[in-house]
């Protein structure tokens, strides 16, 4: 398994390019991570905004959140 920042670092260079096919399988982490640095690298394209370094993704972003907690209005 390449490193995360590999990954996005692969998807920043594709995203400046517009090449959109992410080497890495479905939903996985590497997926993720690759996706993030394309929409930067994409940015830095079209003269937007960017991060030149990798964000911190969570893993598992889900994680500690309950299913059945609702705001209080």
């Amino acid at each position: 398994m390449p490193c995360l920042d590999e990954c996005w670092r692969e998807g920043f260079m594709a995203g400046e390019l517009f090449i959109k096919q992410c080497p890495y399988s479905g939903n996985s982490l590497e997926a993720r991570h690759w996706r993030n640095g394309w929409l930067e690298g994409a940015a830095k394209c079209v003269g937007l905004d960017y991060h030149s370094t990798p964000v911190i993704l969570d893993p598992s972003p889900f994680a500690g959140q309950s299913l059945g907690a609702t705001a209080a209005g």
